[in-house]
Order: C-alpha cells, then sequence, then structure tokens
C-alpha cells in the first residue's frame, strides 16, 4: 500500500484583489474565500487520485458539501498573499470531513471546517465511500480536535420574520447541474438590508444543507435576526418551494465593525 502521509497538508497559494470585494458593502467576499479553499481540496483529491490504483469514491460520483462550519477571525485585505492548506481528518462508509486554514504570514484569519458526501451524479443517490483507504494510506491527519457540528433550527413562522422569493439563474448553477453551495450564502447575504452588511462582519458561519437545487426550482428564504449586547446572529431557511422541501438551513454569527 502505497504511503501518502507526505500529503496529508495540501497547500496553494491566493492574492488578495479588487475581485475579492463585495460592491454592495465594500467588504470582503467569503464566499470567493470558500471557493478557493474548494480549489485547493479539488487539487488535493487529484493529487491523491494520481497515486492511488484504487479510489475513495466511485468513477460516476462527486464530493457534495453536506455541512460547514466556518470561523472568521480576520479578514484579509487587498494585496494580502494567502496560503490555503486543507486536509482529511476523519470519515466513514458515508462521509469525508475536511479542515481548512487561511493563513495570511503565518497568522490564521479563517478556518473551515467541511462534511462531504458522494453522490452519483445520475441518480442523485448517496454512495459509499472508502474511507479505510485513507487511513491505509497514512493520509488521514486526526491530530486536530475537531468539534461537533451542532444541530440547526428551522427559521419559525414568527413575527419579525423576512421573506425573500428567488428563481435561480444561470450562473447559479455549476457544473453538476445544481445551485452552487456557495450561492445558498450569497443568498443569504442579499436577505438582508445592505446598512447592516455594510456595519457588521460574520465571525462564524454554520450552514447544513438539505436537499438540491435543480435550475427549474423556486425558492423562499425565510431570514429572523436576534441581537444581544456583543453579537448578532441572522437565521435562515432556504425552501425548496417548487418540490416542497427544505434545501439548507444557516445560523451566521455576527459583530459590528469598529472603524
Amino acid at each position: 500500500m502505497v504511503d501518502l502521509s507526505d500529503m496529508r497538508v495540501y497547500s496553494m497559494p491566493f492574492t488578495v484583489d479588487e475581485s475579492y470585494i463585495l460592491a454592495e458593502s465594500g467588504r470582503i467576499d467569503l464566499a470567493k474565500l470558500i471557493h478557493n479553499a474548494l480549489v485547493v481540496s479539488g487539487a488535493h483529491d487529484q493529487a491523491v487520485h494520481e497515486k492511488l490504483d484504487d479510489q475513495v469514491k466511485g468513477e460516476a460520483d462527486i464530493w457534495v458539501i453536506t455541512q460547514y462550519l466556518i470561523h472568521v477571525y480576520k479578514a484579509p485585505k487587498v494585496g494580502d498573499e494567502l496560503q490555503i492548506t486543507t486536509r482529511v481528518t476523519d470519515g466513514n462508509r458515508f462521509l469525508i470531513r475536511r479542515y481548512f486554514e487561511v493563513l495570511c504570514d503565518g497568522e490564521l484569519l479563517m478556518d473551515i471546517h467541511t462534511q462531504y458526501a458522494a453522490i452519483n451524479f445520475q441518480t442523485r443517490q448517496m454512495s459509499k465511500v472508502n474511507a479505510d483507504l485513507v487511513r491505509q494510506t497514512d493520509l488521514l491527519d486526526d491530530s486536530l480536535p475537531m468539534p461537533a457540528f451542532e444541530k440547526l433550527q428551522r427559521v419559525p413562522d414568527v413575527e419579525g420574520l423576512s421573506r425573500f422569493d428567488y428563481l435561480p439563474q444561470a450562473d447559479d448553477i455549476d457544473e453538476n447541474q445544481h445551485v452552487n453551495n456557495l450561492v445558498y450564502l450569497r443568498w443569504c447575504y442579499a436577505s438582508l438590508a445592505a446598512d447592516f452588511t455594510a456595519t457588521h462582519t460574520p465571525i462564524k458561519v454554520e450552514v447544513k444543507y438539505g436537499k438540491e437545487i435543480l435550475p427549474e426550482d423556486y425558492i423562499h428564504i425565510d431570514t429572523l435576526m436576534q441581537s444581544s449586547a456583543s453579537e448578532v446572529v441572522t437565521q435562515h431557511t432556504i425552501h425548496n418551494t417548487s418540490k416542497e422541501t427544505v434545501a439548507c438551513d444557516v445560523r451566521i454569527t455576527w459583530q459590528e465593525i469598529n472603524e
């Protein structure tokens, strides 16, 4: 069995430019940083794939993210040189877990805990993954404590609830022929007032994906905001109204920006 211990941690560089800035708020686009992290995991997967005769998932399967837990410690600035690292931290017959770090000059700006499932592209059903292969090749890095994904509550139908209706656009759809998982976060941002997102920054993002959204589906987003002395928490539930299913639950913890 090939030894992949020297490939446990995989890293790629990125430079923050003006394309990382959201036009509406002037803040860093968190979704773009997450997208870059997924580019790193894709490159890591490919590098591992080239070393192995057997594979972690089937040829007809695609990786689909089921959950995120993201902590933002400091937003990068235009001109920053970033290193984004990833490693596989856990796995079983159905799920693989990855951990990412976004670093600038050795300083941790953001970390991302992500859980993946393998889905058959044709049937859209979950497939088994070969997590034993990850362990047998010494690719798994279980040295880091992995926090549990907390259960996210559906937004209740109460006073103060806001509702945002939407039909997916062509550029919301990815190569897997469903709404890209990062679009969900952008929808949650769009459901909030511009003056709020201009004066607050996310410090924690939790996402639990449910049923996928296809190009022809209509959706609506229910949003509820709760405030305390130190932070604001927004809850978002994205409903697929065409299929009467829940596509995603999101909880974002925000902090007011003091400049």
